[in-house]
């Protein structure tokens, strides 16, 4: 029976470089993680809303600003970590290579981390000034001064992709030279 991949497959496969097929309870797998994320992000952030109404409400403009900021990065966070945790306990994220395929590969990996972290300079960057100026009460702030910023959470990006991605190389012997 032919199924047709989900968005969420498609992303998952992409983000953790998933090249063969599923089989049908790995698939299933995917798919309920992907559905309890979703429903533990969504019950958070409905709660998040709650409590940010409550600050406005009490006259506390800014606090509810700020506790709806950092509450959604958490909630991310922890949905990417429950996502990562549970997928890898599924134990199909392993990229199994040849001693010859590793020079490459892990030249890819150093690539693409660089690629990722460029990627996410300039929102990390802005997101640093945004803070800022909700921290100052609205005031208008530089974006160029929190360059810094930006290219220190760049770098933990590209450090935590090369060390995500080397950590599940797995090298096996060539079936050829054994025999």
């Amino acid at each position: 029976m032919y199924r047709r991949e989900s968005l969420w497959l498609k992303f998952v496969k992409n983000w953790f470089g998933i090249d063969g097929k599923l089989d049908e309870r790995q698939l299933a797998e995917v798919e309920r993680i992907g559905n309890n994320a979703y429903i533990l992000s969504s019950i958070a952030e409905g709660m998040i809303l709650f409590i940010s109404c409550y600050f406005v409400f009490t006259n506390q403009i800014t606090v509810a600003y700020s506790f709806l900021g950092l509450a959604t990065a958490i909630i991310l966070l922890l949905s990417g970590c429950y996502t990562s945790f549970a997928l890898k306990r599924l134990q199909i994220f392993q990229v199994e290579i040849t001693p010859e395929e590793r020079p490459k590969a892990v030249r890819r990996i150093y690539l693409k981390a660089i690629v990722e972290g460029i990627i996410c300079f300039i929102p990390c960057m802005i997101g640093a000034a945004v803070g800022s100026s909700i921290a100052n009460h609205g005031g208008l702030v530089n974006v160029l001064a929190f360059w810094p910023q930006g290219l220190w959470i760049s770098v933990c990006i590209c450090v935590g992709t090369v060390l995500g991605k080397l950590h599940r190389l797995k090298v096996v012997k060539d079936e050829k030279s054994m025999n």
